[in-house]
């Protein structure tokens, strides 16, 4: 297994991990009935842990099944395993499809509830996005993996922006990615965790309005309270 796989791995959960089932497919076909040597089957094992992985993000409690010393016994556990996942994997993805065009469509006729940002908000977002950008490719503390899950997670926000959307969850999802920051820089992280900050009190202030509540920056449960 070359590293070529990590640029081109989607930051979508399920499109990562049926990306990976793919390439697994793609490296299995010229052996299927064919005796293999132990590099080719070590290679199985990599193509294989990089499947289980992926997916276990999308299929919560996901096992891997028992290897065998037989290598061909493993590679049919192995094959059978892909399969599954894939199948599974592939009803998750249209069960979402099917939720988020159910929003889309309710969203579209007013029977939902429709967040958006005024020109101003999405300016001020933009900004803060090229920023956070800039900091986060910038900093030296934080490792390429985390780098680039944190600005994969900018991407979704910077396509959420000028859209009328049925929920907030992208925006929220930032809360944890501020925390992580957070926990691995110490106060090295306040550049990134305030612009961050400031991404999710706009898009409180665009629910807030949405649900006809008191305009406030502040989301109130993380308020303090007497």
């Amino acid at each position: 297994m070359t590293d070529n796989w990590k640029n081109d791995l989607p930051s979508d959960s399920i499109a990562a991990a049926q990306f990976a089932i793919e390439r697994f497919h793609e490296f299995d076909r010229p052996f299927i009935g064919k005796a293999i040597n132990r590099d080719i089957y070590d290679e199985y094992i990599r193509q294989y842990v990089l499947v289980w992985y992926l997916a276990e993000k999308v299929i919560p409690g996901l096992k891997r099944p028992e290897l065998k010393s037989d290598r061909n016994e493993s590679l049919t556990e192995i094959r059978g395993f892909v399969v599954r996942v894939s199948n599974s994997c592939e009803s998750v993805r249209l069960e979402n499809l099917l939720s988020n065009t159910e929003k889309d469509v309710k969203a579209h006729f007013g029977d939902t509830i429709v967040y958006r940002f005024s020109t101003d908000e999405q300016k001020r977002i933009a900004v803060l996005i090229a920023e956070l950008r800039e900091l986060i490719s910038e900093s030296e503390l934080l490792d390429d993996d985390h780098k680039r899950r944190l600005l994969a997670r900018l991407e979704k926000l910077q396509a959420e922006v000028h859209k009328k959307i049925s929920n907030l969850d992208v925006f929220w999802g930032v809360v944890g990615d501020a925390g992580v920051a957070l926990g691995k820089l110490g106060n090295d992280a306040k550049p990134i965790v305030d612009r961050f900050r400031e991404v999710i009190e706009t898009a409180w202030k665009a629910q807030a309005k949405a649900e006809q509540l008191p305009p406030s920056d502040k989301i109130p449960l993380l308020t303090k309270t007497d």
